[in-house]
């Protein structure tokens, strides 16, 4: 793993090890392909690039994004392949399609979908998901917190697939209860699901933050990343709902410690309690922003 040229600590090294989907075509964010495309690229080559996951994309956008990297050169491509992410919409098979058609096309470019995601609304829909999507591809399910999680989770592990949960969005409405974010997180770790977040996660430490890049924008209440990363700690640790939901709730950036691992009130945990998370329980998260999430953690640090 490449070391950042301002070094978190290997725990949070350990926790964000390419656990940041860029998702910068989507709101707030919105940006063009060729800027979303060319942000990438520099972030891979950043020194903090180790922390960069998948290309996130609508499917049905991928042929615009074949022929954006057409374009680049191998020098803006990078020594590595881009994984990419499809965001499916209704026409799940159509856009299927579109898929397989990237990846054969984009092959000798560098990059492939190795990833799909979809709102799910019945363990119908999850099904449905795994039969039509193509092997070998990693699927996330979006599921409705405040649906029936106990079903749709079972069809999620049945189906060899993962959990997506939204964690926020560009209205203070998007944003879901905290208990409903603990009663999936439990729901998860009972069905020994792992999961991957989207949505609201641009700042480490939860606070109340603008909700847009507009000068008018209003600002609300958002969720840190380290806060739902020590509340899956939490969960897997079978701490009480109470608990959890105040890790979930922590506002001072001094309370969660980084000595040598994530420690908060009478918890802590190590290295090794991390890498098991990342491994078996949170994926990482979305963010139309690579540079807010890395940048904010890096301050915070430096002190």
């Amino acid at each position: 793993m490449t070391i950042t040229a301002r070094p978190l600590g290997r725990a949070l090294e350990t926790l964000l090890a390419g656990a940041i989907d860029y998702a910068g075509l989507f709101p707030p964010a919105a940006l063009s392909l060729d800027d979303a495309v060319a942000n990438y690229s520099r972030y891979l080559h950043a020194p903090d690039g180790w922390a960069l996951g998948r290309f996130v994309a609508p499917a049905a956008r991928l042929p615009e994004l074949a022929e954006t990297l057409g374009r680049l050169g191998p020098d803006q491509r990078g020594p590595v392949v881009w994984r990419v992410s499809a965001v499916l919409g209704p026409e799940v098979e159509v856009e299927l399609h579109r898929v397989r058609e990237f990846n054969a096309r984009v092959a000798r470019h560098g990059a492939r979908v190795d990833s799909l995601e979809a709102k799910v609304a019945t363990p119908e829909d999850v099904d449905r998901l795994s039969t039509v999507a193509s092997e070998g591809l990693d699927r996330y399910g979006e599921v409705a917190l405040t649906g029936d999680l106990v079903a749709l989770l079972t069809a999620v592990a049945r189906s060899h697939s993962f959990a997506k949960i939204r964690m926020g969005g560009t209205t203070a409405e998007a944003f879901p209860e905290p208990d409903w974010v603990v009663d999936f997180l439990h729901a998860t770790h009972t069905a020994q699901v792992p999961f991957k977040a989207t949505a609201g996660l641009h700042h480490p430490i939860r606070g109340i933050y603008r909700l847009t890049y507009q000068t008018d924008s209003v600002a609300a209440w958002m969720y840190g990343y380290l806060n739902l990363g020590l509340a899956v700690l939490l969960a897997r640790a079978s701490a009480a709902s109470e608990t959890i939901r105040a890790a979930l709730l922590e506002e001072d950036p001094r309370a969660i410690r980084r000595d040598g691992g994530l420690a908060w009130r009478e918890w802590r945990f190590d290295l090794a309690h991390i890498a098991a998370l990342r491994a078996e329980s949170f994926h990482g998260f979305g963010s139309c922003s690579f540079r807010e999430p890395m940048d904010e953690v890096a301050r915070a640090e430096t002190g």
